[in-house]
């Protein structure tokens, strides 16, 4: 249980709740949880410059509120799936803008409407002798009700938010090759995404554009106590299919994607000195 008094704002409740239950191989789990976000110094100072002239600031604090459920079944020592589905919802959110009312530009914080997300999230975990192999797999969406905050959106779609991928799925696991010598790879996939790409010079507005699908593929080989005791190798190549990765805005920020890191190689090497023996 959470509890705030603030100075400006008054006082605020944020309860948390949790129950789990097994049953056998079987877990479930629900989650309630609430949160409260005064505004920040700069924030209210802002929002009184904002126009129109106002007496006194008039941002108020963002309200947040999620809801989960996790199911898990154990089919044995070895292997574990797990499902979690969530709702996650913030009330008068807080959002940087600009105002222009009067013919007096200025820019600010203000509240907006109400944002958010829901969701479900897939994991399996197999583990055995030779090593361990995990796959993830997420999806969200935004409902009429969650679309209060167009700044973050990509037009009139209704689902997607600008720069983060719907759908995404993750595989990585590590195979054992020999004594403290294992073959680590990773593939991550990102279904289409949203970003404002560059500005149209007949409308004077940034184009939305959508980034095609891409594969991140990774490979690490380490090998543990090389040579000496504590002395740990590895080498990786990362981006392997040399994917051209962008780093997108989550708003229409009037900035085009940023470029990420193409193909690259990797080698570490690190000791342990391992100077506090720890007890069995």
């Amino acid at each position: 249980l959470r509890y705030d008094k603030h100075s400006q704002y008054g006082a605020a409740f944020a309860p948390r709740v949790s129950v789990t239950r097994i049953f056998n191989k079987l877990h479930m789990k629900l989650l309630f949880g609430s949160a409260f976000r005064t505004p920040s110094i700069d924030e209210i100072d802002l929002n009184y410059y904002l126009p129109p002239a106002k007496s006194e600031p008039e941002i108020t604090p963002e309200r947040a509120k999620i809801h989960e459920i996790e199911i898990g079944y154990m089919f044995n020592s070895e292997m574990t799936i797990i499902c979690n589905f969530y709702r996650s919802r913030i009330d008068n959110t807080i959002l940087f803008t600009y105002s222009s009312e009067g013919g007096e530009g200025g820019e600010g914080y203000d509240n907006s409407g109400t944002s958010g997300s829901n969701g479900l999230e897939l994991e399996a975990r197999l583990r055995k002798d030779w090593g361990y192999l995990t796959a993830n797999y997420s999806y969200y969406t935004t409902s009429s009700s969650l679309r209060g905050v167009p700044y973050y959106l990509p037009g009139d779609r209704i689902g997607p938010l600008l720069g983060s991928a719907q759908h995404k799925l993750s595989l990585y696991g590590s195979y054992n090759l020999s004594t403290g010598l294992t073959l680590n790879p990773s593939l991550n996939y990102l279904s289409e995404r949203y970003a404002y790409t560059h500005l149209d010079e007949t409308s004077g507005e940034m184009t939305l554009s959508t980034l095609d699908p891409i594969i991140l593929a990774n490979l690490y080989v380490q090998y543990k106590d090389s040579f000496s005791k504590g002395l740990t190798l590895g080498i990786g190549v990362y981006n392997i299919l040399d994917v051209e990765y962008k780093f997108i805005q989550a708003y229409n920020g009037a900035h085009p994607p940023l470029p990420g890191q193409s193909r690259r190689l990797v080698a570490k090497l690190s000791y342990n000195l391992n100077l506090v023996k720890m007890k069995p």
